[in-house]
């Protein structure tokens, strides 16, 4: 079964009909079932034609209805939430969170991104790699919460943080009133039960193996395991629109 999240970002960012959305949610209840049953099969059993399944699979971006069962399929056994390399878990997310990134890189808008010391780097990095998926992209860098408020709110389409303790009194501020003017807060974080987790719609938690290291000292696999995250997130949203 597709998770009911991801059904509600499909909804919003492909504007599909009352057809298209009640063929979507037959398919995803029993995506396998509705693999069998093919293109007719799912037209006979929504009340609706062969074209209009068709032109759902088109809106999601799909080449072809087969195409779109097979990647739903495909998205709907595969086991979710965990990217592990060398036997070692070093990300946490659930399907909400990945839908709510995968729903700011569709909207091609305008994207903030804060991080500082080494997450900074991290921001840098993700900033170029947005730009690359064509999204606008507004660095906080040394500017004042008040500031990013005053002069960019009414563009984000979210706001990307990158934080190893969840904690910087900077990023914190800009994630509350990112908050208050409702724009998405979505964050790259070390600790699950920090203040920056908590106002996350969506968050990553990254493995941090010296969460009390604050200056940085000790060798830490957190922010390489930050930008490898980052890819395969992107690798995910790319190769849903194949």
């Amino acid at each position: 079964m597709i998770d009911r999240d991801q059904l509600k970002v499909l909804y919003a960012s492909r504007r599909l009909s009352d057809a298209e959305k009640n063929i979507l949610e037959f398919v995803a209840n029993d995506v396998d079932g509705a693999a069998k049953l093919g293109t007719k099969g799912i037209a006979r059993a929504c009340y609706a034609s062969s074209a209009t399944v068709t032109r759902l699979a088109k809106k999601l971006g799909y080449a072809s209805s087969r195409e779109m069962l097979f990647d739903l399929q495909r998205r709907a056994n595969a086991p979710a939430g965990v990217i592990s390399t060398d036997e070692r878990t070093y990300l946490r997310y659930d399907a909400h969170d990945l839908a709510a990134l995968h729903h700011a890189l569709a909207s091609k808008g305008t994207i903030g991104l804060s991080g500082q010391g080494y997450s900074g780097l991290i921001a840098q990095y993700m900033e170029r790699k947005l730009i690359a998926f064509g999204c606008t992209v507004i660095q906080q860098r040394d500017l004042e919460a008040e500031t990013i408020i005053r002069n960019f709110m009414q563009q984000l389409d979210a706001f990307i943080f990158v934080s190893k303790s969840g904690g910087t009194q900077i990023i914190l501020d800009t994630a509350r009133r990112c908050r208050k003017a409702s724009v998405p807060v979505i964050s790259f974080t070390g600790n699950v039960k920090s203040e920056l987790a908590e106002l996350s719609d969506a968050h990553f938690i990254i493995q941090d193996d010296y969460p009390f290291d604050i200056e940085n000292v000790q060798p830490n696999f957190f922010f390489g395991y930050c930008l490898l995250a980052f890819e395969e997130i992107l690798r995910s949203y790319a190769a849903g629109l194949k």
